[in-house]
């Protein structure tokens, strides 16, 4: 048998040649090895920057935080103060040294032409994404918040802030979600899962804006112009100019935007969430609500009226599903997130489409899952807005039996008379909770029957700007009744049996008691 070997030139020619593709190769292997340590790096430098915003929004006696309002405007934070105060943990180690971060280092933030932030330490710059058609309106992101992106599967990953993790021009809304055990993730990069039982509470992002005024008895597209809340407000009152949104104003402070529970409250009056897939917490008074609110974040709040009529604004404009939102028609458990099969599908103890499961979500206000969920149907949900007695304060309910729980007089003591329980002589609460700040829930006037509400907040004699009340009144058959003494205080939404007339412009009126179908949502001012 004739056994042939390579040849001295044929076993050279083979080494040169793997020499070549060495020489080409290696460079793009380094060339990737270090692309990614440079991605690193940046995420790094990016989260810094964040823990940096989230210091300089929450804390008042920064040295030199007073120079620090225009763009160009740059502001020193030592790392030992991120870390004292909790924003950064003493053992987060930086990509590049592989060492903890120092608490000597220096993080200079500086204010661009929007007014966001970007940073720089050791001379490495990375500059948070912004919509430009936000015009400066970009989530604010809390100390306890984590900025998220979700997969139609409801797979959550932490989100990287230097790249696209939203857009408003394609109906991406901004999420972000607060931790049950946030030391878990607090050292994971951005593409981190995190892990439903991990998450506490969902929110999304209504940024500031402006609206165009407008008078029709049938749905409409609502015209918007996302804003800088450091510009001047419009105050317009004449149809076809704009009005900036009332609900962006927060007592005497301009807000960016505000944060929405992205589902109705769930858990327990003493360990509330905001979760999918899960029994909407209801049977509780208004006072009780609003005090359970309080513990769901940091900052954390129960939604007044106001700010239900900005989402609903905007879910009717192009940025929104800008079409009625499916309700949700599950009964029974209240489940969170789901949606009917068919519009103005009837109650089923069947979800129908669960959250999580599906692609397109037609009971999201922006038809994906993106957006907010259980505006339309589920349970009624209580805002924060009630009528006044002749004296100008807020009422607490109807009567001793059926109230809010909060203090004040009530609109009809005699009301329910032949009830047992209703004792007639009783006129007002004295010993319940007292109303939060005024900033806290909106004061419709007792002097007319119908919608006029006192103070600044973009209303004008029987005209209400922005509520999504009577500029919407009956848009997609949803109920309009506005509260009276009787029931003084705002439901909205609908129920899961309400059908066609349950929708993101559905109001009622309530007594502020406790109903096994009624339930509230959250929001967080940053």
């Amino acid at each position: 048998m004739n056994k042939k070997g390579f040849t001295l030139i044929e076993l050279l020619a083979v080494l040169g040649l793997l020499t070549i593709i060495a020489l080409l190769g290696v460079p793009i292997l380094l060339n990737q090895i270090d692309s990614q340590k440079q991605k690193n790096y940046d995420n790094f430098i990016g989260d810094l920057c964040l823990s940096a915003e989230a210091y300089i929004n929450h804390t008042d006696n920064i040295e030199g935080i007073e120079n620090f309002k225009e763009p160009g405007d740059t502001l020193d934070i030592n790392v030992s103060d991120l870390i004292a105060n909790g924003y950064v943990k003493s053992n987060t180690k930086n990509p590049k040294t592989k060492e903890n971060i120092q608490s000597t280092d220096i993080i200079t933030v500086s204010m661009t032409e929007n007014k966001t932030y970007s940073c720089t330490m050791n001379g490495q710059v990375a500059t948070k994404y912004k919509e430009a058609i936000l015009n400066g309106a970009v989530p604010v992101l809390r100390s306890d918040m984590v900025p998220v992106t979700i997969a139609d599967d409801g797979t959550v990953r932490k989100a990287d802030t230097t790249k696209e993790w939203y857009k408003y021009a394609d109906k991406k809304w901004a999420n972000a979600v607060v931790l049950s055990n946030p030391s878990k993730y607090i050292n994971k990069g951005p593409g981190k899962e995190i892990e439903e039982t991990d998450i506490k509470a969902y929110y999304v992002w209504i940024p500031r804006y402006r609206y165009q005024l407008f008078e029709s008895s049938t749905p409409i597209e609502i015209q918007i112009k996302f804003e800088n809340k450091k510009t001047s407000k419009s105050t317009s009152t004449t149809v076809g100019e704009y009005l900036t949104h009332p609900a962006f104003t927060y007592g005497t402070e301009e807000l960016s935007g505000f944060w929405v529970g992205k589902f109705e409250t769930t858990g327990t009056s003493s360990a509330p969430t905001i979760k999918p897939n899960t029994t909407s917490l209801r049977s509780q008074t208004v006072s009780e609500q609003y005090t359970t609110s309080l513990l769901v974040s940091n900052n954390s709040r129960m939604m007044k009226n106001d700010e239900w009529g900005a989402v609903a604004y905007l879910t009717q404009s192009k940025y929104g599903k800008n079409s009625e939102v499916r309700i949700n028609n599950k009964n029974g458990d209240y489940k969170t997130g789901c949606g009917a099969s068919e519009a103005n599908g009837a109650s089923t103890s069947t979800c129908q489409i669960e959250y999580g499961k599906v692609t397109s979500y037609p009971q999201s206000t922006t038809e994906n899952i993106n957006g907010i969920f259980d505006m339309s149907g589920g349970s009624w949900e209580y805002v924060m807005a009630v009528r006044s007695d002749s004296s100008g304060n807020p009422l607490s309910g109807r009567n001793n039996l059926y109230n809010s729980g909060f203090n004040g007089k009530f609109g009809c003591p005699t009301c329910d008379s032949g009830t047992s329980g209703v004792d007639s002589s009783i006129l007002e609460l004295t010993n319940g909770t007292n109303f939060p700040d005024s900033k806290n829930y909106n004061l419709y006037d007792n002097s007319s029957n119908r919608e006029n509400i006192t103070g600044d907040n973009g209303c004008n004699g029987l005209k209400c700007y922005g509520y999504a009340l009577t500029e919407t009144t009956n848009w997609n058959d949803d109920h309009y009744y506005f509260p009276s003494k009787m029931y003084p205080w705002v439901v909205r939404g609908g129920d899961c049996s309400n059908g066609a007339n349950a929708g993101v412009f559905s109001t009622y009126y309530y007594t502020g008691r406790a109903y096994s179908y009624v339930s509230f949502r959250t929001v967080v001012t940053p």
